[in-house]
């Protein structure tokens, strides 16, 4: 995954959470220039509004439950104001990620 930051709507407002489910370890998440190693069977709230991107260097897949925890208040604001919580766009570049993906034994 290339350095980035996340800047969607909900980012400032909500933790992000990562669940490894399968990783090895030569994969890593990096945030501002530091690698972590985040291992299966533990959860991790991540800062994605610091620049970070993830690094694969085996030939295994790589699969982490990535979910944002929103306040029902944060929700309830963001539907009052209109503001499209779907964001379909980044989800549909998410499935055709997932369509992409292929796990090795």
């Amino acid at each position: 995954v290339a350095i980035h930051k996340d800047n969607c709507w909900w980012h400032g407002h909500c933790p992000r959470i990562h669940v490894p489910v399968i990783t090895n370890e030569q994969c890593f998440w990096v945030v501002e220039g530091r690698s972590h190693h985040l291992p299966v069977g533990s959860y991790y709230e991540v800062n994605n509004r610091k620049f970070h991107s993830a690094v694969n260097n085996s030939t295994h897949g790589r699969l982490h439950l990535v979910f944002d925890i929103m306040d029902q208040s944060v929700y309830d604001q963001a539907i009052a104001a209109g503001i499209d919580i779907s964001q379909r766009d980044i989800f549909n570049s998410a499935i055709d990620s997932w369509d992409q993906l292929t796990l090795n034994d």
